[in-house]
């Protein structure tokens, strides 16, 4: 009885979210044009378009692939075949296997801890952890335009 029940819930969720997705699809497709995917954003719907942001999501693409194949492949070969075998070759491809099964967003939020870590200074970071390894969305004990002056006060500001 518990599988057949489970199954149906199971598939009353699939239809309703099918039905969702063919809903969004139909709703959008006639505003997917050729002036949509051409256009610069625009405070007017009708005008409006993704030219910018798709340009820039290309270019990240291109540059990352760029940079990071070459790089990746270089430091495979290094490690297999040139560097000597000792604690910290191996130390290092542990890391990078284990590294390797660890979600990319956890990585982000680290990266974003760690970067308000240091742009906070004693007399505005609170005792306790900072709940945002643990949450979806940033929190933290100083006004969020206090961090790029505290880190250009704590590194200099450019030239």
């Amino acid at each position: 009885m518990f599988l057949v029940l489970a199954a149906l819930a199971l598939l009353f969720s699939l239809v309703v979210l099918f039905a969702l997705i063919i809903d969004a699809f139909l709703d959008g497709l006639p505003r997917l044009n050729p002036k949509f995917l051409t256009s610069f954003p625009s405070r007017k719907p009708e005008e409006a378009g993704i030219l910018p942001a798709m340009v820039g999501s290309i270019g990240v693409t291109v540059l990352t692939i760029l940079f990071a194949i070459p790089l990746g492949v270089g430091s495979a070969v290094y490690l297999e075949v040139y560097a000597p075998k000792n604690r910290l070759n191996a130390a290092i491809e542990a890391s990078i296997t284990t590294l390797g099964g660890v979600p990319s967003i956890i990585y982000g939020m680290l990266g974003l801890e760690l970067f308000a870590r240091v742009c906070s200074s004693d007399e505005v970071s609170s005792p306790e952890p900072s709940p945002l390894l643990f949450s979806s969305f940033p929190s933290s004990s100083y006004p969020p335009g206090r961090a790029c002056e505290l880190f250009l006060n704590r590194f200099g500001r450019p030239l």
